[in-house]
């Protein structure tokens, strides 16, 4: 019995070996999958014996693994668990380093109640904080509408002159 087209035919013909049949298959496809189980616990046991440093790292060796399962397939078991770990080692230094770097340019400033958490990192001129431009834009309203009270005032003399003299 090869295909299920063949055993649906021989339920028509042995019912009795068609279950039987049936039976057998069911089995084959439970101790496949419990294999198949068994092996990836057995790789993740010795991947992580060899590996200790990474088990914390689970979800980004499962990332990597998941991206370069293409360039791992074709591998021995071992050579590709240690190219795994190699590729995991690089990624989380890569996003350790990315972090480290959005730290060190982030300004953290506290709120009411949180004076001894105002971490302010980066002492550069081009960080102004929200604050300060809002402050800043509404220094340039307050000048921009003083210049324009002036002109229009200058304009109103003038115009007002001009009707005088007419």
């Amino acid at each position: 019995m090869k295909t299920p087209s063949d055993l649906v035919e021989l339920f028509y013909t042995d019912p009795e070996k068609a279950l039987e049949l049936h039976g057998e298959m069911v089995k084959r496809d439970i101790r496949e999958e419990y294999n198949k189980a068994q092996g990836e616990a057995q790789f993740w046991n010795g991947f992580y014996h060899d590996h200790p440093d990474l088990r914390a790292d689970h979800d980004a060796v499962r990332t990597i693994l998941t991206k370069n399962l293409a360039n791992l397939a074709p591998m021995t078991v071992e050579a590709a668990g240690n190219e795994l770990a190699d590729l995991t080692r690089q990624y989380i230094k890569n996003e350790s380093r990315h972090r480290a770097e959005a730290r060190e340019a982030a300004v953290f400033v506290g709120g009411p109640g949180l004076e001894g958490t105002s971490m302010q990192h980066s002492q550069s001129s081009d960080l102004v904080s929200l604050g300060d431009r809002i402050n800043a834009r509404k220094e340039a309203r307050r000048v921009g509408q003083a210049k324009a009270t002036d002109r229009y005032a200058q304009e109103s003399k003038a115009a007002s002159g001009k009707s005088r003299t007419a």
